[in-house]
């Protein structure tokens, strides 16, 4: 390789530059004079063909150096910068990434420190994002998911209610907006026969729920309508991890039995891997093979959601219209049980993360925030840089490199870095997702299509290069604005008024935005702090629950149950550290929820429409002891409430007060759907079984 040192350094010797500096200046012309000497010898130059035209363009520089020099002296007017050297684009930018390496490696305090501001910016941003694309931006897992809407039942106190069976059959029979409909139920299975005992989560679907959602089976089938009825032999649809995990991904899986609840189910299908509804989804079972005595009683409404797809063309307001004048039409058909009740239609992905849309998108903004503020750190490190770098800059002028060539350096620089920031943050983001997941675990729809996909490398990307453009340019221009007559002079120090104007906006931009941050995260914390204060009703120090499933041989006989149910109690409160233990139907604060409907005294059962609903646990008599709830009036229940007894309830004060305004609730009788009448034996106080925020405002509560 030719050396190209000494011939720059005699273009250099009449601006008697500090040696530091000239050391600079040629290392940098001595990587051009090798990128155009190769450039030459790629277009078909030879060896000295490619070394001589080098050489005279770099003393083509001579004339101006002197002309440099001179101006020094006299203080002669800017000169007329000759004109930058031709090269090709490629060329050009390769050189641009060359030197930007360079000099960024000659500072490495500076790159680390301004890689790791843009590194927490990045990744802040990119584990939000990542979230916001598996949870609100990426769509679902079937064909057409814009035309599929839940259907829901609504009334006085809930606009979103489970449907009851029967009705869900007449909508499906009477619409004609809709290709089809299906119905859903979530519960849990006893698995058991192959292995392992577990307890599997599940759903119970209808014969027309795969269709109307167009999945197709990885394997073998979905439901047949025949398999949809009650006293058929059931089936069951495996879910792809569950194949997987439980049987090695077993291709002929199909026609195998395994047992649930005690039914051996023959498999039908196994699920394709991509499809998810409901994270925790591990098997499908016909509705039909739930044997509760209440499926098809028009008055229970079994947590059963239904879906419905929309026939081409048509719009989900006519088909709200339809569905709201078959629901009228129920209603005076079957006033005790659907007076009052309408339809209620929502979008499936709407349904599934519209709770969460506010909160996801409030985090954006404040991490967008942070990258701001970021990009003002960088930009200011920069601008202090740039003050350095003057002299390097007016001479690059000088020497025939046009302002926009010089931006473009710099903007290079500043891209690197922020590609730099980038890769660490992703990193960080991979972390930073995971502790999202976990700090909320069950709480995030979707959960498991949140990852760090090719569309997150993508947004990393655009990201860093946006950012490295944003905080790069106001140095970029600070830089190329370099005057090469004054900052040549060895004696020129300090950072013109320009700098120091950029950095004050930049420093009322990091004020601004971090004061916003500041006020956000201390309104939050006082919201916490609050909520902290917030008495849930009950103690929850040291309480611990777990979810029973008896197996369907208990559960077949009522004595059996009760004796099975007694026998846990005992077993649990001979656990050493165990104080009490109670057995409960709902869990207050948890996800699942149980209402039933009532009126007051022991009149006949009057229309939906004129009955009220509350709070419904099945609790034993040690309920109030394990979680320490204060009892207000009366008593709670003991040992000799049972069958052979009048049938009582406890109520608490929120619905005491509703019910029975200015009176003594203990001893008075209300009936409740399908118990009948019932006497109130005592009064408790209220648990916020809604949260504690928003218990408050819940329709129904006590």
């Amino acid at each position: 390789m030719p050396d190209w040192n000494g011939r720059i350094r005699k273009q250099l010797e009449d601006l008697n530059l500090a040696p530091t500096r000239e050391a600079e200046i040629v290392e940098e012309l001595a990587q051009h004079a090798e990128d155009r000497y190769r450039e030459l010898l790629s277009g078909g130059a030879t060896e000295a063909e490619a070394r001589r035209a080098t050489l005279d363009e770099i003393g083509g520089h001579k004339l101006l150096a002197r002309e440099l020099g001179a101006i020094e002296r006299a203080d002669a007017p800017e000169p007329v910068v000759l004109g930058a050297r031709s090269g090709r684009l490629l060329a050009g930018l390769g050189q641009d990434l060359r030197y930007g390496f360079r000099t960024l490696s000659k500072d490495p305090g500076f790159t680390a420190v301004a890689m790791l501001a843009l590194a927490l910016g990045i990744g802040a941003n990119t584990a939000i994002f990542s979230v916001v694309n598996g949870v609100l931006l990426r769509p679902l897992s079937f064909p057409d998911p814009d035309r599929v809407l839940m259907i829901y039942e609504s009334n006085a106190e809930f606009n979103r209610a489970s449907v009851a069976y029967p009705n869900y059959l007449d909508w499906r029979r009477e619409s004609r907006f809709f290709t089809d409909m299906g119905a859903v139920r979530n519960d849990d299975f006893n698995f058991t026969g192959a292995g392992q005992p577990e307890r599997v989560s599940g759903k119970y679907v209808s014969a027309s729920f795969f269709p109307v959602l167009g999945v197709t089976p990885l394997l073998g089938r979905g439901f047949l309508p025949e398999e949809d009825r009650r006293g058929a032999a059931c089936a069951v649809v495996l879910s792809y991890g569950f194949w997987e995990e439980r049987f090695g991904g077993d291709a002929n899986i199909l026609g195998k039995t395994l047992t649930l609840n005690a039914v051996r189910c023959a498999v039908a299908g196994v699920l394709p891997a991509d499809f998810r509804l409901g994270e925790n989804a591990r098997v499908y079972v016909p509705i039909e093979q739930w044997n509760a005595a209440g499926l098809h009683m028009r008055e229970n409404h079994p947590g059963l959601r239904v879906i419905g797809r929309l026939k081409p063309g048509a719009t989900i307001e006519a088909a709200q219209a339809e569905i709201a004048s078959i629901a009228s039409a129920l209603s005076h058909q079957y006033p005790k049980t659907n007076a009052g009740h309408g339809v209620k239609l929502v979008r499936m992905k709407d349904d599934m993360v519209g709770y969460i849309r506010p909160t996801l998108m409030l985090l954006a903004g404040a991490v967008g925030f942070v990258l701001i503020i970021a990009c003002a750190n960088v930009a200011n490190l920069l601008l202090a840089r740039s003050t350095a770098r003057k002299r390097e800059f007016a001479i690059r002028a000088a020497l025939g490199a046009e302002r926009g060539r010089v931006v473009r350096q710099l903007l290079t620089e500043s891209v690197l870095l922020s590609l730099g920031g980038a890769t660490i943050g992703l990193l960080l983001a991979r972390w930073g997702t995971r502790l999202v997941l976990a700090a909320a675990p069950g709480s995030l729809p979707r959960a498991g299509e949140i990852g760090i996909d090719p569309y997150v490398l993508l947004f990393t990307l655009v990201v860093s290069m946006v950012t490295g453009v944003l905080f790069g340019l106001a140095p970029a221009l600070q830089g190329a604005n370099a005057n090469p007559q004054e900052c040549l002079k060895e004696g020129a120090r300090g950072a013109g008024g320009g700098r120091h104007r950029a950095e004050g906006v930049f420093v009322a931009v990091e004020i601004g935005l971090a004061v916003i941050l500041l006020a956000g995260a201390g309104l939050m914390i006082e919201s916490l702090w609050r909520l902290w204060q917030i008495d849930p009703g009950f103690n929850t120090r040291n309480v611990l629950t777990t979810k029973v499933a008896l197996s369907p041989k208990v559960v077949a006989s009522p004595p059996g149950i009760r004796l099975a149910y007694q026998r846990l109690l005992e077993r649990v409160a001979a656990v050493p550290g165990a104080q009490s233990a109670a057995i409960t139907s709902v869990v207050p604060l948890g996800e699942s929820d149980s209402e039933t409907q009532f009126w007051p005294g022991t009149g006949p059962q009057p229309t939906q429409d004129r009955m009220t609903s509350a709070m419904f646990y099945i609790v034993t008599a040690d309920y109030p002891s394990v979680m320490q709830i204060p009892l207000r009036r009366g008593r709670f229940f003991t040992d000799r409430d049972n069958l052979a007894s009048p049938t009582v309830v406890v109520i608490d004060d929120v619905l005491a007060k509703r019910v029975f305004p200015g009176q003594d609730p203990v001893g008075r009788q209300i009936s409740i759907m399908v118990i009948g009448p019932v006497q109130v034996v005592g009064v408790v106080g209220h648990v916020k079984h809604w949260g504690l925020d928003s218990d408050d405002t819940a329709k129904i509560r006590d």
